[in-house]
C-alpha cells in the first residue's frame, strides 16, 4: 500500500503529474485492484473533473465488497454532488448580481423524441432533483413546456446547464413578453397583392370618448412570418341541481373564441384576429352575410387568409401548451393578455394564449 500512500500525498499537495505517473504504474501492476480506480477518482476530483470522478466512485460501489472502500466511494460521491450544488448556487448568485437579472421570466423546455429523453433523463433529474422516471415524464415530447418561472438570471443559469446535457430550452423575460406591440384586427380586405387591415388604434381614443378609432395597415404576404392560432373557452354561470335537489351555481363552457395571431417581424408587431370582436359586416366575404352563420363567416375568412398565406405553417398546439402552463398561474397573472374578450372575470386562458404567441415570436429570433 506504500504506492497508494505516495499517490494520496501527491494528490493532497497538488502534484497531479506525479500522482498520475505513480497511479499508472500501480494500475499496470495491479489491474484488478479497485483501489487504483478509487485514487484515479480522487485525482479527477482534485482536477475538478467532477462527473468523471463520480462515475468511477459509482463503479466502485458496484464492483467491490470492501467496506472501507465502499464508504470512501460514497463519501466521494457526496463531495462531488455537494461541490456541484455549491457551484450551481454560486452561478445563480453571480447572475442575479448583474443589473436587470432579478426581473421575472420563464424557462421553456423544447420537445424531444423518446430516444433523446432516455439519454438525458438521469442528468435532468440530477439538475432538477427528480428521480429518473419522474424526470423523463417532465421532458416534453410534442410541445413546449412552460417549466419554471422566477428571476431571469437564475433561469438563464438553468438554461445553460440544460444545454450542457443536451436539453433544448430558452428563457423569456416578462418585459420582453410585454414589449411586443399587438394590434387588434377589426376588419380586413384581401387583394391579389396585399392584405389591407383595419386595426384598432393603439394610441387610444380621445379623452372621454367611448368610440373606437381605427387605422389601416397594408401588408404583402412576405411580411407575415408566422401564424399562431388557438381556441379560448368562454364561460358562463349556470344553475344546476346537486345532491338532495340543492341548487348549485357552476361555470360551464358556453362557446370558444377563435384567435389567430399574424406575426410581422419586420414591422415589429403582431396582428391579432378574434372571431368574437371581428367586424364581419365591414369585410367583403363574397356571399351575403345574412345567409351565413357566425361559424361559416369565420371559416370563410380563415380559408381566404390561408389562400393568401400558403407559405405559413400554422402553430396550433395551444391547448396542450395551456394545460401545462396553468401550473405557473402566478406568473400568468402578471401577463396582460391584450385580447379584449368580454368576460365576467379574468381567465388564465387569455394570458396563456398571449404567452404562447409571444414565445413563438421570441423563438423565431433565436433560430
Amino acid at each position: 500500500m506504500e504506492d497508494l500512500t505516495i499517490i494520496a500525498q501527491a494528490i493532497d499537495r497538488g502534484d497531479y503529474t506525479q500522482a498520475r505517473n505513480h497511479l499508472k504504474v500501480f494500475c499496470q501492476e495491479n489491474p484488478e485492484d479497485p483501489w487504483g480506480k478509487f485514487y484515479l477518482g480522487r485525482l479527477l476530483e482534485a482536477q475538478h473533473r467532477l462527473r468523471e470522478a463520480e462515475t468511477l466512485y459509482i463503479e466502485i460501489l458496484k464492483q467491490t465488497t470492501q467496506v472501507k472502500l465502499i464508504n470512501l466511494a460514497r463519501q466521494g460521491i457526496q463531495r462531488v454532488q455537494a461541490q456541484e450544488k455549491q457551484e450551481h448556487q454560486q452561478a445563480i448568485e453571480a447572475a442575479l448580481a448583474e443589473e436587470g437579472q432579478r426581473e421575472m421570466g420563464c424557462l421553456v423546455l423544447e420537445p424531444m423524441d423518446s430516444g433523446q429523453k432516455a439519454q438525458v433523463a438521469v442528468e435532468f433529474g440530477r439538475l432538477m432533483h427528480l428521480d429518473p422516471y419522474t424526470a423523463r415524464l417532465h421532458l416534453p415530447s410534442r410541445i413546449w413546456r412552460l417549466y419554471r418561472t422566477g428571476p431571469v438570471g437564475e433561469l438563464m443559469v438553468y438554461q445553460q446547464a440544460l444545454a450542457r446535457i443536451g436539453i433544448p430550452a430558452f428563457c423569456v423575460s416578462l418585459s420582453t413578453i410585454e414589449s411586443v406591440l399587438v394590434l387588434q384586427i377589426h376588419s380586413l380586405q384581401i387583394t391579389a397583392e396585399n392584405l389591407i387591415i383595419q386595426v384598432q388604434n393603439s394610441e387610444g381614443n380621445a379623452e372621454g370618448s367611448s368610440e373606437k378609432t381605427f387605422k389601416t395597415v397594408t401588408l404583402d404576404a412576405s411580411e407575415i412570418g408566422q401564424w399562431v392560432e388557438g381556441l379560448l373557452p368562454i364561460f358562463e354561470q349556470v344553475v344546476d341541481q346537486g345532491t338532495w335537489r340543492k341548487v348549485i351555481h357552476k361555470e360551464k363552457i358556453q362557446d370558444y373564441a377563435h384567435l389567430i395571431d399574424l406575426h410581422c417581424p419586420e414591422r415589429q408587431l403582431i396582428l391579432r384576429l378574434c372571431d368574437q370582436n371581428y367586424g364581419f359586416e365591414a369585410s367583403a366575404t363574397g356571399k351575403p352575410l345574412e345567409n351565413l352563420t357566425h361559424h361559416q363567416r369565420w371559416q370563410a375568412l380563415v380559408n381566404r387568409l390561408t389562400g393568401f398565406l400558403p407559405h405559413l405553417q400554422k402553430r396550433s398546439s395551444f391547448q396542450l401548451f395551456a394545460e401545462a402552463a396553468f401550473d405557473q398561474d402566478l406568473f400568468l397573472q402578471r401577463i396582460s393578455p391584450q385580447i379584449g374578450l368580454l368576460r365576467q372575470k379574468d381567465s388564465p386562458w387569455d394570458q396563456a394564449f398571449h404567452l404562447y404567441s409571444i414565445l413563438h415570436w421570441v423563438s423565431r429570433t433565436l433560430e
